[in-house]
Protein backbone atom coordinates (compact mmCIF):
# COMPACT_ATOMS: atom_id res chain seq x y z
CA UNK A 1 0.00 0.00 0.00
CA UNK A 2 2.83 2.36 0.86
CA UNK A 3 4.46 1.74 -2.55
CA UNK A 4 1.19 2.58 -4.30
CA UNK A 5 1.03 5.90 -2.45
CA UNK A 6 4.64 6.57 -3.45
CA UNK A 7 3.81 5.85 -7.11
CA UNK A 8 0.66 7.98 -7.16
CA UNK A 9 2.33 11.21 -8.44
CA UNK A 10 3.87 9.26 -11.36
CA UNK A 11 0.53 7.57 -12.15
CA UNK A 12 -1.30 10.90 -11.97
CA UNK A 13 1.28 12.50 -14.30
CA UNK A 14 0.93 9.61 -16.80
CA UNK A 15 -2.87 9.92 -16.78
CA UNK A 16 -2.60 13.67 -17.45
CA UNK A 17 -0.09 13.07 -20.29
CA UNK A 18 -2.35 10.49 -21.95
CA UNK A 19 -5.39 12.76 -21.63
CA UNK A 20 -3.43 15.60 -23.26
CA UNK A 21 -2.25 13.29 -26.09
CA UNK A 22 -5.82 12.13 -26.65
CA UNK A 23 -7.15 15.69 -26.84
CA UNK A 24 -4.39 16.70 -29.27
CA UNK A 25 -5.14 13.67 -31.49
CA UNK A 26 -8.85 14.40 -31.35
CA UNK A 27 -8.21 18.02 -32.37
CA UNK A 28 -5.96 16.89 -35.22
CA UNK A 29 -8.71 14.67 -36.65
CA UNK A 30 -10.75 17.83 -37.34
CA UNK A 31 -7.92 20.02 -38.68
CA UNK A 32 -5.62 17.65 -40.60
CA UNK A 33 -7.59 17.77 -43.86
CA UNK A 34 -8.34 21.18 -45.33
CA UNK A 35 -11.45 21.84 -47.40
CA UNK A 36 -9.39 22.64 -50.50
CA UNK A 37 -7.81 19.16 -50.28
CA UNK A 38 -11.15 17.52 -51.12
CA UNK A 39 -12.81 17.53 -54.52
CA UNK A 40 -16.56 16.95 -54.28
CA UNK A 41 -18.56 16.65 -57.49
CA UNK A 42 -21.83 15.41 -58.96
CA UNK A 43 -23.68 16.24 -55.73
CA UNK A 44 -27.44 15.94 -55.98
CA UNK A 45 -30.48 15.40 -53.84
CA UNK A 46 -32.53 12.36 -54.68
CA UNK A 47 -36.20 12.44 -53.75
CA UNK A 48 -37.64 9.28 -52.23
CA UNK A 49 -40.76 8.83 -54.36
CA UNK A 50 -43.16 7.43 -51.77
CA UNK A 51 -41.93 9.71 -48.96
CA UNK A 52 -42.40 13.40 -49.89
CA UNK A 53 -39.87 15.62 -48.13
CA UNK A 54 -37.39 12.73 -47.70
CA UNK A 55 -34.15 12.99 -49.65
CA UNK A 56 -30.75 11.35 -50.05
CA UNK A 57 -27.64 13.44 -50.74
CA UNK A 58 -25.38 11.65 -53.21
CA UNK A 59 -22.05 12.59 -54.79
CA UNK A 60 -18.41 11.75 -55.32
CA UNK A 61 -15.48 12.83 -53.15
CA UNK A 62 -11.78 12.71 -53.99
CA UNK A 63 -9.27 12.96 -51.15
CA UNK A 64 -6.19 14.91 -52.26
CA UNK A 65 -4.72 15.12 -48.73
CA UNK A 66 -2.09 12.89 -47.14
CA UNK A 67 -4.56 11.63 -44.50
CA UNK A 68 -7.50 9.24 -44.87
CA UNK A 69 -10.98 10.76 -44.60
CA UNK A 70 -13.15 9.19 -41.90
CA UNK A 71 -16.31 11.31 -42.19
CA UNK A 72 -17.74 14.45 -43.73
CA UNK A 73 -20.55 16.64 -42.38
CA UNK A 74 -22.76 18.48 -44.86
CA UNK A 75 -25.26 21.27 -44.47
CA UNK A 76 -28.08 21.16 -47.02
CA UNK A 77 -30.32 24.16 -47.65
CA UNK A 78 -33.49 24.25 -49.74
CA UNK A 79 -34.61 27.66 -50.98
CA UNK A 80 -37.78 28.79 -52.69
CA UNK A 81 -37.44 31.87 -54.89
CA UNK A 82 -40.84 31.94 -56.56
CA UNK A 83 -43.42 31.46 -53.82
CA UNK A 84 -46.11 34.08 -54.57
CA UNK A 85 -46.69 34.69 -50.86
CA UNK A 86 -43.26 36.33 -50.51
CA UNK A 87 -43.18 40.05 -51.11
CA UNK A 88 -41.42 41.21 -54.24
CA UNK A 89 -39.62 44.50 -53.73
CA UNK A 90 -37.94 44.35 -57.12
CA UNK A 91 -34.95 42.47 -55.70
CA UNK A 92 -34.86 38.81 -56.76
CA UNK A 93 -32.70 37.90 -53.74
CA UNK A 94 -35.37 39.17 -51.37
CA UNK A 95 -37.90 36.82 -52.93
CA UNK A 96 -35.77 33.80 -52.00
CA UNK A 97 -36.43 32.18 -48.65
CA UNK A 98 -34.83 29.25 -46.93
CA UNK A 99 -37.58 26.68 -46.45
CA UNK A 100 -35.50 23.72 -45.29
CA UNK A 101 -32.09 23.24 -43.73
CA UNK A 102 -30.43 20.13 -42.31
CA UNK A 103 -27.00 18.99 -41.27
CA UNK A 104 -25.92 15.39 -41.70
CA UNK A 105 -22.66 13.53 -41.16
CA UNK A 106 -21.62 10.68 -43.40
CA UNK A 107 -19.01 8.09 -42.45
CA UNK A 108 -16.90 7.51 -45.53
CA UNK A 109 -13.50 5.87 -45.81
CA UNK A 110 -11.47 7.67 -48.47
CA UNK A 111 -7.74 6.90 -48.43
CA UNK A 112 -5.33 9.57 -49.67
CA UNK A 113 -5.40 10.10 -53.46
CA UNK A 114 -8.53 8.01 -53.92
CA UNK A 115 -12.17 8.66 -54.85
CA UNK A 116 -15.40 7.29 -53.36
CA UNK A 117 -19.12 7.69 -54.00
CA UNK A 118 -21.19 8.66 -50.97
CA UNK A 119 -24.89 8.60 -50.15
CA UNK A 120 -26.36 9.86 -46.90
CA UNK A 121 -29.09 8.37 -44.81
CA UNK A 122 -32.55 9.80 -45.59
CA UNK A 123 -32.88 13.50 -44.81
CA UNK A 124 -36.21 14.88 -43.70
CA UNK A 125 -36.98 18.56 -43.99
CA UNK A 126 -39.69 19.00 -41.37
CA UNK A 127 -42.41 21.59 -41.87
CA UNK A 128 -41.49 22.31 -45.49
CA UNK A 129 -44.50 23.39 -47.56
CA UNK A 130 -45.19 21.26 -50.66
CA UNK A 131 -42.45 18.72 -49.87
CA UNK A 132 -43.30 16.81 -53.05
CA UNK A 133 -42.41 19.82 -55.21
CA UNK A 134 -39.31 19.12 -57.28
CA UNK A 135 -36.01 20.98 -57.09
CA UNK A 136 -34.72 22.82 -60.18
CA UNK A 137 -31.15 21.61 -59.78
CA UNK A 138 -31.95 18.03 -58.71
CA UNK A 139 -33.60 16.12 -61.58
CA UNK A 140 -33.87 13.03 -59.37
CA UNK A 141 -36.58 14.85 -57.38
CA UNK A 142 -38.81 15.15 -60.45
CA UNK A 143 -41.73 12.79 -60.52
CA UNK A 144 -41.94 10.30 -63.39
CA UNK A 145 -43.68 11.92 -66.34
CA UNK A 146 -42.76 15.51 -65.40
CA UNK A 147 -41.18 17.17 -68.40
CA UNK A 148 -39.58 19.90 -66.35
CA UNK A 149 -39.62 21.29 -62.87
CA UNK A 150 -41.57 24.41 -61.98
CA UNK A 151 -38.94 27.08 -61.44
CA UNK A 152 -37.95 28.50 -58.11
CA UNK A 153 -37.03 25.75 -55.66
CA UNK A 154 -33.45 24.53 -55.42
CA UNK A 155 -30.90 23.13 -53.01
CA UNK A 156 -27.36 24.04 -52.02
CA UNK A 157 -24.85 22.15 -49.93
CA UNK A 158 -21.62 22.88 -48.13
CA UNK A 159 -19.13 20.90 -46.09
CA UNK A 160 -19.07 22.01 -42.45
CA UNK A 161 -16.66 19.44 -41.01
CA UNK A 162 -14.07 16.93 -42.22
CA UNK A 163 -12.76 14.22 -39.91
CA UNK A 164 -9.48 12.45 -40.68
CA UNK A 165 -8.75 8.89 -39.60
CA UNK A 166 -5.73 7.43 -37.88
CA UNK A 167 -5.05 9.87 -35.05
CA UNK A 168 -6.87 8.22 -32.17
CA UNK A 169 -6.24 4.79 -30.73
Amino acid sequence: MLSLIALWPAIDKEIARRAKDYEEAKSLTHTAIKLDELSVRDVTLIGIVFYPGHFLLRGTVTNNSKYPVKSIRFEITITDCQNPTFSDNGDANRRCRTIGQRSIGEDIDVPPNQTRVFETKPLVFDNMDNPERCLDNAPDTWLPGELKCSKGRSFAWRITEIEAAGFED
